[in-house]
This record gives C-alpha cells, sequence and structure tokens, in this order.
C-alpha cells in the first residue's frame, strides 16, 4: 500500500495476542497466508540482545554504545550468557502421538508447500519442478507458487521426527503442511496441521485501512472471544 521509500519498511501486518499467565501467545492471521512468527522471533530476539535489563553496556563513547555481554542482575560482571527466544507450536492433544504410533502403517506422505520465488532456494526447487514436467518458464511477475506432491512410500519412526521438528521450527503459513496416509484407510489423510491447537473464529474489529486492524478493536475482540480462544489449550 505504501511507496517504498528510504527508511521504510515493506511488509505486512501482523499481529500476535500475548497471554502471560498461559506462558503462550496466539498468532493471529487475517487475510494472509504467513502469521509472521518466525519475523518475531527474531525481532523478539534482537530486543533482548540490545535493550533487555540484562544487557552490560559501556556508554562512554557518546556515538555509540559497545555491548560487553550479558548478566542475570542489571548491574553484576558480565556472565557466559547469551539472549534467545523460543517458540514452539502447541498441539492437540493425542493428534501427533496418534501419527507416531502408527507409523508402521504409513503408505504415502504428502507434502504441500509455497514457494516464494524471490527466494534463491525456493527458485531453484521451482525450477527444478517445472524441468521434471516439462513444463516452461512461468512470467517473470510469478512471486509464489503453491506445489503439493506425494510420494508412495513408508517412513521409519527418525524420519517422521523428523519431519515434525523441521516443520514445527519452519511453519510460517496456511499452505506448508505434511499429509500421511495409513493402510486400511484408504481415502483418509491425517495432515500435521489438523494436530495444531488452531481454529477459525468470527472477530468483531475495526480497520485503520485495508492493511492494518485497528489494535484497540482487535484487543477487545479478543477478549470477547477468550473462552473460546483458551479452550484450544485443554
Amino acid at each position: 500500500m505504501n511507496s517504498i521509500e528510504a527508511g521504510s519498511i515493506p511488509g505486512f501486518a501482523t499481529y500476535f495476542w500475548f497471554i502471560p499467565s498461559k506462558q503462550c501467545f496466539a498468532s493471529i492471521r487475517f487475510q494472509h497466508l504467513w502469521t509472521g512468527q518466525k519475523s518475531l522471533q527474531c525481532y523478539v530476539e534482537s530486543f533482548m540482545s540490545h535493550f533487555a535489563s540484562h544487557v552490560i553496556t559501556n556508554d562512554d563513547n557518546d556515538d555509540e554504545i559497545e555491548i560487553l555481554g550479558y548478566a542475570m542482575h542489571p548491574g553484576d560482571e558480565p556472565e557466559s550468557l547469551s539472549p534467545r527466544f523460543r517458540t514452539s507450536l502447541v498441539y492437540k492433544p493425542g493428534e501427533t502421538d496418534l501419527i507416531r504410533k502408527s507409523v508402521d502403517s504409513i503408505r504415502k506422505v504428502i507434502r504441500k508447500t509455497t514457494l516464494t520465488l524471490a527466494r534463491e532456494e525456493d527458485l531453484t526447487k521451482w525450477q527444478s519442478f517445472l524441468k521434471w514436467t516439462n513444463l516452461r518458464q512461468q512470467p517473470e511477475a510469478l512471486q509464489k507458487v503453491r506445489v503439493q506432491y506425494e510420494l508412495s512410500t513408508g517412513v521409519t519412526l527418525p524420519d517422521l521426527d523428523a519431519i515434525i521438528d523441521e516443520w514445527n521450527e519452519e511453519h510460517d503459513r496456511q499452505w506448508d503442511d505434511y499429509g500421511f496416509c495409513f493402510r486400511g484407510e484408504s481415502q483418509k489423510i491425517r495432515w500435521l496441521s489438523h494436530s495444531l491447537a488452531r481454529t477459525e473464529i468470527g472477530l468483531d474489529v475495526a480497520r485503520d485501512n485495508d492493511e492494518v486492524v485497528n489494535p484497540a478493536s482487535l484487543i477487545d475482540a479478543l477478549e470477547n472471544k477468550r473462552a473460546a480462544i483458551l479452550r484450544l489449550l485443554d
């Protein structure tokens, strides 16, 4: 919506509802596929690295603040510490366990993901797909592409755990999932995303514009739905 000028940051609005009493936060997604949760981790960790009360600095130089290290308590000598902010997805009880317990019955693995063609790694993958399928190059205006493929193969438990761990670490968008088909279930696909504690809830919010939701109205709407949202943690 904004023109790109010096000092501006292109992107899209993201929303996170922190609930300290539950030691969790919710990613609130509206019209975008991405939640921006990975960027949030980088943002918080960067803040902790430079501005948290644990940071020990040398302020003698007026032009630049030198970070000497980190301490558990302000004023103490620097210790062998480093700032970290990590999150993990919340799962519904039993869903992922069911997939793991039935690993020997997996007959097919389905992968769907969104490739961002501005990223060199994703572009290389997309070009490989085009080559394999004998398709010509897509128009340059294409920025994102959805891909889904399946493999008729069994999976070992270590491989399955690696898939789940990698997906937990990288999952930050809607069209990004792994599905598993089991022997004896000809049509059913068990998706990892269906194991997540997430839902669709209508929120009565006001918008400042087409991109930005008014923050006060969003807080009010979330508080009104607080009980329903927190039931996802049960």
